[in-house]
Formats: C-alpha cells, structure tokens, sequence
C-alpha cells in the first residue's frame, strides 16, 4: 500500500511513493557504524571512539535529559546497557562525550568484554543502534577483516618465476639419516 506526497528539493517539485508497509532489513538497523582502528583495539586507551555525526543523529535525540547530562558531563558517563546481538550476552559499559574533542565513547570493560572475548581486529566493522527498551545499545560484528592481507599479486608473480623448490626428499635418505 503505497502513500503519495510531494517532495521539494532545491526548487524541484517531486511525487514519491512511500510503502509505509516495507519491511525494515536487519541489515538496515546499524545507526552507527565503525571500522575499527588500532587505538580503539588498545588495552591502554581501554574505549572505542564512536562516530560523533550518527551519535547525534540516532542516539542522542533518543536520551533523557539527565541521561544526556551524564553523557555530557565531568563524571565517568552514563552506565548503558549493551547487547552482544552475536553472542547473546550483554554488558554494562560507559557512554561518554570527550570534551577535549567533541566525540563519543564507550569504555569501561570494552577491550575484556568484546575486543578480547570476541577477538576483534583492526578493520573489524561493528554495527550499533539505540534500544529503548533497555536504555543503552544492541551490538554486532557485521564483518570481519581477513586474518591476513591478501598477498601482493607481484610477489606472487616475482616467487612463480624466480623462485625453485627442491625435490622432496626420499623416504629411505631420511630413514638411514634416523638410524
């Protein structure tokens, strides 16, 4: 069941259609997405640096005002619940804006309860979104990085023409070199 209304854009007059019975993917759910880095993977800063842009488009709007406050504050942050959507566990972390910088952060237990646990890895993309419900974040790993980088096309090219393995050797050399 579709809904016209009429869009203006720069001047352009435009009819849409909206379903209004469209089913919302899962994939579709992730308000802030990261890739993560190194310094989000390191047991020193002990947080990870969430995107300050999709923080205050999908999280903040949905805080109260004195959840906001200790978001914002002096304090150590606002404790919020965070669901391992893979895992089924959850975990409390802190929500925390840097005023040094303006961005936002979870820390806490994040490098023992996910970056360790889950064994998550630089370029790993995790996906989050706010649940009302529970006041605080359903987490997921949406994609892992390879465990290695693929390997250099020309190296590869460079060892097929230059370099030579030897012949295996016979089983009876290495039996009279054992006895």
């Amino acid at each position: 069941m579709g809904v016209k209304r009429k869009r203006v854009e720069r001047g352009k007059e435009e009819e849409e259609e909206d379903d209004l019975l469209k089913l919302k993917l899962w994939s579709d759910t992730w308000d802030v997405m990261k890739k993560l880095n190194k310094s989000d993977l390191d047991h020193h800063l002990r947080r990870v640096i969430l995107p300050s842009d999709q923080v205050r488009k999908h999280v903040l709007p949905f805080l109260s005002k004195s959840e906001r406050q200790e978001v914002e504050g002096k304090n150590e942050g606002l404790n919020v619940h965070v669901d391992d959507l893979n895992t089924g566990s959850y975990y409390f972390l802190s929500f925390k804006k840097w005023k040094s910088n303006g961005s936002y952060k979870l820390g806490r237990d994040w490098i023992q309860e996910f970056v360790v646990k889950r064994q998550l890895r630089k370029d790993d993309m995790i996906g989050m979104c706010w649940n009302q419900s529970t006041r605080g974040f359903c987490f997921s790993v949406i994609k892992r990085s390879p465990a290695y980088p693929p390997p250099d096309p020309s190296l590869c090219e460079f060892a097929r023409k230059n370099l030579r393995l030897s012949p295996p050797t016979p089983d009876l050399f290495i039996d009279a070199l054992e006895s």
